[in-house]
Parts: C-alpha cells; sequence; structure tokens
C-alpha cells in the first residue's frame, strides 16, 4: 500500500498513477476527482476519509485483508497501465482538442 497526497487543485497526485502502475494499493481520498477519471473505489484503490483517523482504519482493514488488497493493487495496475499509456493519452488530449 502507498499513500500520495491529493493535489491541492482538486486532482490525484502524478505519484497515485505511478505508483499503481508499478504494482502497488493505492490508498486515496473517497473523492469525484478519482471517479471523473475512471477509478472505481475498491476496486481500483483503497478509499478513506481524508483524515489521519480514517487513514489508519483503511490501511489496518487491508493488512489484515492481504488477498482482497492483493485483488485492488492488481486491478489499479491494470487499469492505469491501459488508460494511461502514452499512446492512449496523446490520442484523447488531441481529440478534445478538436472537439473544443
Amino acid at each position: 500500500m502507498f499513500v500520495s497526497p491529493e493535489e491541492t487543485i482538486g486532482q490525484p497526485s502524478i505519484n497515485a498513477i505511478e505508483g499503481m502502475a508499478c504494482g502497488c494499493a493505492y490508498v486515496g481520498q473517497g473523492s469525484p476527482m478519482y471517479a471523473d477519471m475512471g477509478f472505481v473505489q475498491g476496486v481500483h484503490y483503497v478509499p478513506y476519509d481524508g483524515t489521519v483517523n480514517g487513514l489508519v482504519r483503511r490501511v489496518a482493514d487491508y493488512q489484515a485483508r492481504p488477498e482482497e488488497l492483493a485483488v485492488i493493487a492488481d486491478a489499479g495496475r491494470r487499469f492505469v497501465l491501459d488508460h494511461f499509456r502514452p499512446e492512449r493519452v496523446i490520442r484523447e488530449f488531441v481529440k478534445r482538442i478538436k472537439t473544443n
């Protein structure tokens, strides 16, 4: 598991994507910013409420369930590798520029 604080502009840190690509289970705030990127809470990452106590509880919860954590880490890795490949990011960027 790893934690990477969200950006102050309401976006995930690039470290979240990098860590997930390496196969680590990401623990991030349960926030719409992740859903907007296609991430599903409890499927691609471990959500928590943004408090230190909430973070500690989530880490302890998943330390007790390593098999479930491994499934989330793998799903996050696969999602990131599929959706954030350079070719796909460039294609989506160009498509958005052309439509706007």
